[in-house]
């Protein structure tokens, strides 16, 4: 839901988390299939099966291929996507499933997913009321990216930061062989700094700028299936408790090789029966547990009747089909087109566009009509027991912190309630000393605060993970939508979620003991809504207040010269860098390490990843004192010593942004362009549109202290770097969201609604 202006723009798509439910990753394999007890008595069934010939599967794949040329049936106004019970054996939450079929490469979704909620501090505990904080990540953590964070929120506010992705990011199911979702990003916009004049708009850094993914297939997927995502659990042991016990890729491939060499074209071995028709398989066959394979994980994959060998012997399979075969076939249980539309809730009711209200960012637009006393889209909720723990504190010397953020404004410091005070929070001292950090000092508060339900009698807070968070508000008491007032209103989940029902009976010490999300809420429509109108909600008087009390306080600030926003600049790919970010060869020569320029918002990122050469001879033997005493470096002879050829770093595929990994940019500082007529010093002076650039030291890298270019404090330089491998990046702590007086305040939940046991707070207070 939006926390800022006259409407706070409700940007991160809450994602019909419905498929949330129970969506937990252990819950996710755990109780597949059980041990089955084998007979005695053996009868053979040996490779004679038939195996269809290639030439068959040929004919099949071209005219599937043909087919593919076609359209998938589905009508624009029609929803395709939904959550329903996950197909999943053993998992009693909710998946993600398709109702028309998706071709590799097709976007799931008509644009972005919600918006993407940057958390930082993550790693900051040792902070007032530690341990409530500690207690909250570990309920939030299976549920955002603390891999695969996108470079533009990795570089916002240091590597300790995670990414909460609503909808899509947040609800599929984990699977390594049937995995079909590609979180990518969009390609024009990944990063949206233009919603909101950080100069003229009161509603600035009061929502996230961090545009959804745009996740699309990574395989041709039915009418029916279950959308999964491989979460990179791969492998037992790889990441939480519950990878130990969920299927793996080895336990396919085990599995696989078992079945091959008894019904393949080259079998030498046979399954055998007992007098029932069960598959009797000696205890050798499969072996004993290992590092890497679960034995009792593989006789679960492998057939149990000669029935289910006779099927699997006729199917058009080749050996490399098996382990996805497995995996569909004894995995999960088999749901229709017409079954999830029975059983599943549309998760496509609401699309992001710019809110129609000023100051709000995105709004929540209807795509299809929707009914009066309908559900307009499900909201799980995650829970926070104390609001205080999104408190941000000093985590580095107060003049790092404060960088880029208020230096270039006038007027008087405003606090982070939005009231005019004495900048104690908010502003930096000014010896610039590190912060004493037995009573460090509060800087702010994390931007969640805004998308999350409170009550003023409660400490708790209630965080939608679906496109919910994208609705905006509207009173009738204001008008800020029109006459009428809002179109939509929340409640409770009505019956969709039975663990709600249960949850939101339970103490606050129950509540406090939970390990998972279990709470749920649901927009529903106060009247007729028409598709393409913004959907709206009441945030309560308490916010209204809040948010006008703001605009009072809130002041413009002065424009710094050559202010150019990260979006604006990146859009200008095919320009040469801005010349505030060349920094020139003269503090190259005098040993600065870590300049990017003279740009008040931005710098710049070059896609980079570490070869032989960070690691060669030239960078272990020399010494920083060295480098830094020579009075006379010349950049070319630097050049000759400490540069390479940086003209193979390109996006991969060259798909550009949208397409990168986490961690392909490291910072960089652009020395100066290349021309023709440069010396170089391969001999070729072909090159055009390329830099001279420093690489800096990359912090989410792991071991990044342990690259002998950075543990000797020396440069590392490349020649002929390519315009377009150059991105421009928001400084860390210099966006908008980290100024001074930005706007805080939760959503407010009503009293008719908040449980009585949970409110804590005592009216005095």
């Amino acid at each position: 839901m939006p926390k800022t202006g006259g409407t706070m723009e409700h940007r991160r798509n809450l994602r019909m988390i419905l498929a949330i439910l129970g969506i937990s990753f252990y819950c996710y394999y755990i109780s597949l299939i059980g041990n089955r007890g084998f007979r005695k008595t053996v009868t053979k069934y040996g490779s004679s099966l038939r195996v269809t010939p290639s030439s068959q599967r040929h004919q099949s794949y071209a005219a599937h291929e043909q087919e593919r040329k076609g359209t998938s049936g589905a009508k624009e106004t029609e929803c395709t996507i939904y959550v329903a019970p996950s197909s999943l054996k053993g998992n009693p939450g909710y998946g993600i499933f398709t109702t028309r079929n998706v071709w590799k490469g097709e976007k799931i979704l008509g644009g972005p997913d919600g918006v993407a909620i940057p958390v930082e501090g993550y790693d900051q505990l040792d902070v007032p009321k530690g341990d409530l904080k500690k207690q909250w990540i570990q309920l939030w953590d299976p549920y955002w990216w603390g891999r695969g964070v996108p470079d533009h929120v990795a570089f916002e506010a240091g590597p300790d930061i995670v990414d909460f992705q609503i909808g899509f990011g947040y609800l599929p199911n984990h699977h390594c062989e049937l995995s079909s979702l590609n979180p990518g990003y969009p390609q024009d916009t990944p990063y949206e700094d233009s919603l909101a004049n950080r100069f003229e708009s009161p509603g600035a850094g009061a929502f996230s700028y961090n545009i959804g993914r745009e996740f699309s297939s990574t395989r041709d997927v039915k009418a029916g299936e279950e959308l999964f995502m491989s979460y990179g659990y791969c492998k037992h042991g790889s990441g939480p408790g519950w990878t130990n016990d969920v299927y793996m890729p080895a336990e396919f491939n085990v599995a696989s090789d078992i079945i091959w060499n008894r019904i393949g074209p080259h079998a030498n071995e046979s399954f055998h029966f007992d007098g029932s028709g069960n598959v009797v398989l000696e205890d050798s066959v499969v072996g004993n547990d290992t590092a890497t394979v679960k034995a009792k994980l593989v006789k679960e994959l492998l057939p149990e009747t000669k029935e289910q060998v006779q099927r699997l012997a006729a199917a058009p399979l080749t050996r490399e089909d098996l382990p996805k075969y497995l995996a569909s076939k004894r995995g999960v249980n088999p749901r229709t087109p017409e079954w999830i539309r029975e059983n599943g809730m549309c998760l496509e009711t609401l699309v992001a566009r710019k809110s129609t209200l000023p100051h709000a960012g995105q709004g929540a637009f209807a795509r299809f009509s929707i009914k009066k006393g309908s559900i307009v889209t499900m909201a799980p909720v995650l829970h926070i027991m104390d609001k205080d723990v999104l408190a941000l504190y000093e985590g580095q010397t107060e003049s790092e912190a404060e960088e880029g953020n208020d230096d270039d404004y006038e007027g008087d410091s405003v606090d982070k309630e939005g009231t005019k005070g004495d900048g104690d929070k908010n502003s930096g001292s000014e010896d610039g000393e590190s912060v004493d950090r037995n009573h460090p000092r509060q800087v702010g508060t994390q931007l969640l605060l805004n998308y999350c339900f409170s009550n003023p009698h409660s400490t708790v807070l209630l965080c939608p993970a679906t496109n919910a968070v994208l609705v905006n508000h509207c009173s009738k008491r204001k008008q800020q939508c029109g006459p009428n007032g809002p179109n939509a209103d929340y409640r409770w989940s009505s019956g969709w979620d039975p663990t709600s029902d249960e949850w939101r009976r339970q103490s606050l010490e129950e509540l406090a003991t939970k390990s998972f999300r279990g709470l749920s809420f649901e927009i529903y429509a106060l009247r007729d809504i028409a598709p393409g109108e913004e959907v709206f909600i009441d945030y309560g008087e308490a916010w209204e207040q809040a948010w006008e009390e703001h605009v009072r306080q809130w002041k413009p600030r002065s424009v710094p010269k050559n202010w150019i926003s990260a979006k604006e600049a990146n859009e200008m790919n095919d320009e040469p860098i801005l010349e505030d970010l060349l920094v020139g060869t003269k503090l190259v020569e005098e040993g600065a390490t870590t300049t990017f320029g003279d740009h008040p918002y931005l710098m710049t990122g070059c896609v980079y990843w570490t070869t032989d050469m960070d690691y060669d001879e030239v960078f272990e033997n020399a010494t920083a004192t060295l480098y830094s005493n020579n009075k006379k470096n010349n950049i070319d002879d630097m050049l000759k010593t400490f540069s390479d050829d940086g003209s193979r770093y390109e996006y991969p595929n060259n798909k550009g942004y949208a397409s990168h990994e986490d961690g392909l940019h490291w910072p960089c500082s652009v020395v100066y362009q290349e021309t023709g007529n440069d010396k170089d010093y391969d001999d070729d002076d072909s090159y055009q549109d390329t830099y001279v650039v420093q690489i800096q030291p990359n912090p989410t890298y792991p071991g990044v202290d342990d690259i002998p270019w950075v543990r000797n404090g020396l440069p590392r330089l490349l020649r002929h770097f390519p315009r377009s491998s150059i991105r421009y990046f928001v400084k860390p702590y210099a966006s908008d969201q980290h100024l001074p007086g930005v706007f805080r305040q939760p959503i407010g939940m009503r009293d008719d609604l908040f449980p009585e046991q949970w409110k804590n707070i005592p009216d005095s207070k």
